[in-house]
Formats: C-alpha cells, structure tokens, sequence
C-alpha cells in the first residue's frame, strides 16, 4: 500500500485529505479469501455481544436484591454508629461512610465465612526496577486496573532474576491492588500463570479456583469494590471481609460464567488482531489468497487443519513473528470458545 505521508514543523505526521483519497486498496480476487477474513471480524462482534451477556449473568451471581438496596443508598460524609461498632484502630469518616457501612452490614448479615476464613495463603510480590525488552512478564497496578489482568503492556524483567515463591501465582489466585487502583481484585487466567507479581498487589491463594472464582466475582462486584474502598487498607482488614453465602452457593456458575467471560474477551481481541494481520500478510505476500481461500472453503466443511495453521502463526507482533506473544496461544480452548458462542447464541 502506497502512502504518501506530510509533515508539520513539530514533526508530527498526518494525512492531507487529497493523500486519504488516493491510498490504494488491496482487492482480493477470490471470494473465499475475502470471507475468511470477514468472518474474524463477524465472530469477533458475535463474542463481544455474547460476553456482555455473560458479564451480566456473571453480576447477578454475586449480588442479591438486599446488597442492591444498601448500594443504592446515598454516600454521606456523616453516619451515627453504635459504640459496638467501632474499630479500635479505624476513626477516619470513610470507614464509617453510610453507603458502605450499610452494604458492609447487609452482606455480614447473609456472610457464612470471611475471606481470610477460605484463603490458604497470603502474601505480597516483590520489587524490581531492571526491565527488559523480553523475559518475564512483571504485574504490576497497571496490569489489573482494568479489572482484568491483561499482559500486552506489561513490563518484562530478565529470566536471570531471582524471583520469591511469594510473587508466583497460579489459577487457584486472587491479586488484590493494595495502592493506587484500590477496589481492583482479579482471578488468575491459566494462559497468565508464568508472570510474576510486583509489591503493590496482596496474592491471595485458595484451595481450587472456584474458591478463588467466587471471591474475585464478590470484591470486584459493585459491593466488593464498595468494601475495599471502606478499609483502603491492610492486609489484616482485607481477609476480614465478608463473603455472603449465596456466592459460596453460586461457585460453580460464578466460575463458569468469569471463565467464559475471560475466553470471549481475549479471543474478540485476538480476531480483531487477526483480521488486520491477515490483510498486512497479504500484501507483504506472507500469505496468498488461494491459501485463505482454501481455509475458508475447509473450515465451511468442518475441517479447521488449515485454518488452524494460519492461527497459529500469527504473534502480537506480526505473522510469524516468534519473537512475540501468539494471538491464539491454545487453540483447542479457541474453538471451543467459538463453539459456546455459537451454540449461546
């Protein structure tokens, strides 16, 4: 593609309008070719709407019409307690807030455990300032501010690096930001257990990953994120927190619904990736037409062989560029997931 590209004084690019018309689009001759890479693009937008649902659903398991109400109540700087609820060691106004005082009664009353009662281990990362262009991915606030770990900008520290078990973690573990994003706790995806933690996150670690499922939905649902706001805050506070019984009850369908959740959304972002790749591919003739032709026809069949060898060359970084993450790093798990969002949908 032919790009004819200005620029200013200050050195910033742009395209003039008469530039934008006259860039040149690739045509592909072969229809199949053109619906193989459409059809990324139309499963992408199928998989988001599908996991909105999800996520909804997902809500409603870790709520209940009572914890609604006491959230709906008006956040007030002033609230009259009794002497019985007050902590020795917390006189500040936010701890006492009425929002959160209210929600934190509402789900004590309906709690069977806490959250230190279901925890097996506890602990902090550790700190580390040399980074890398690649070794390990190195967690950090930033990583789960979005209230989903997500690795494409995370920083890399050297595989040389003595790493404490302390910053490990594994599908069965809650990171809890403990600075800065206060209110953010995120379960451990299975593709993200070979990063390690920084200080700024509490690695809770439980006995299965629907333990861990249950209270990573509970403390990053609305009322969760309204309790941590409450004690911003220790450790020790943190594993006080309350886990009401109808979560414990819901576990399987809480970790059904997150694991669903988390596969739609990574494997959208990665067809939309894909579908650009695919087309740059094509012009820097990596790939032909008659090769996306032949997949698509294939895949039309129920054979996914040749699709599958496409998928599997493409990284972050471009077709075949080994140097970087793969868009699809466990393709079972990816027609698996096109498969329930079919069958959903």
């Amino acid at each position: 593609v032919a790009r004819t590209r200005l620029r200013t004084n200050l050195n910033v690019e742009f395209l003039s309008p008469s530039d934008l018309l006259n860039l040149e689009f690739p045509t592909l001759r072969e229809s199949a070719a053109q619906r193989y890479i459409g059809e990324k693009v139309r499963l992408a937008r199928k998989l988001r709407r599908k996991s909105a649902v999800c996520k909804q659903e997902h809500e409603e398991l870790v709520s209940a019409p009572e914890i609604v109400a006491a959230l709906s109540e008006a956040d007030t700087r002033t609230n009259r307690v009794t002497s019985e609820q007050i902590y020795p060691n917390r006189l500040d106004s936010k701890f006492y807030a009425k929002r959160a005082h209210g929600v934190f009664r509402c789900c004590s009353h309906a709690s069977v455990t806490s959250v230190g009662a279901l925890v097996e281990d506890v602990s902090n990362g550790f700190e580390e300032r040399s980074f890398v262009e690649k070794g390990i991915d190195y967690v950090t606030v930033s990583e789960v501010s979005s209230g989903r770990l997500e690795l494409a900008n995370a920083p890399q520290i050297s595989i040389d690096t003595t790493i404490p078990d302390k910053a490990r973690i594994s599908e069965r573990c809650v990171l809890v930001v403990r600075s800065g994003s206060i209110g953010t706790a995120v379960k451990v995806h299975p593709l993200d257990v070979k990063a390690v933690i920084s200080s700024h996150l509490i690695r809770l670690t439980f006995d299965s990953d629907e333990r861990a499922a249950v209270v990573a939905g509970f403390l990053n649902s609305e009322a969760g994120k309204c309790l941590l706001w409450k004690i911003s805050y220790g450790q020790d506070e943190l594993l006080s927190l309350p886990i009401p019984a109808f979560c414990l009850e819901h576990g399987k369908e809480i970790l059904k619904t997150s694991t669903n959740y988390e596969w739609m959304v990574r494997t959208e972002r990665s067809l939309l990736a894909a579908s650009k790749l695919l087309v740059e591919a094509l012009i820097d003739r990596k790939l032909s037409e008659h090769e996306l032709a032949s997949a698509q026809t294939q895949f039309e069949y129920g054979d996914q062989s040749a699709d599958r060898m496409i998928l599997s060359r493409l990284y972050e970084g471009g077709i075949d560029a080994t140097e970087t993450r793969p868009l699809f790093p466990d393709l079972d798990a990816y027609y698996e997931t096109l498969q329930m969002a079919e069958q959903a949908l």
